[in-house]
């Protein structure tokens, strides 16, 4: 029987410990890499929800004109948000979603009375209208973006 050099021993020694080291180190490569994907996937679905309500309130205030297939559209294309986000941003595109159907029916009411000719009517339809306008504008230029800058990590210069 021959003995096996010195080295080969040491070698067989430290060859369990070396396969149970860089197991451990490709474990903790495959976690941190399915944790970076998990993250920009979960990013990538809710900016899809943002850009979707930022387009929505767009389409509103410039055509005032949203109707209930646009409103349905808009919600099926948001419908994930009750599941990627919390409770306020919820509240925020309820509250949009009300703001746009009340900008359409302002819209709607302020042509009637036009074409009626009851001026008086339409003045005050045509100031809430205004003032509903400013509101949806105001949650596109800023008031939408705070809502969903936790989620998004969005950084405004």
């Amino acid at each position: 029987m021959s003995q096996a050099p010195v080295w080969i021993e040491y070698l067989s020694a430290f060859l369990t410990p070396t396969i149970a080291v860089t197991t451990v180190l490709i474990a903790l490569q495959q976690y941190f890499l399915a944790r970076s994907k998990y993250r920009f996937d979960l990013y990538e679905r809710r900016s899809k929800v943002f850009s979707e309500t930022q387009l929505f309130i767009k389409d509103a205030v410039l055509s005032a004109n949203n109707t209930t297939e646009r409103l349905k559209d808009f919600q099926d294309k948001t419908i994930d948000r009750y599941f990627l986000f919390g409770v306020e941003i919820n509240k925020n595109i309820d509250q949009i979603e009300e703001y746009t159907e009340n900008l359409a029916l302002l819209n709607l009411r302020c042509s009637q009375e036009r074409e009626g000719g009851n001026k008086e009517i339409e003045e005050g339809f045509s100031k809430e209208f205004i003032d509903l306008s400013i509101k949806c504008t105001e949650l596109y230029n800023g008031g939408n973006i705070e809502v969903f800058r936790p989620y998004l990590n969005i950084k405004v210069k």
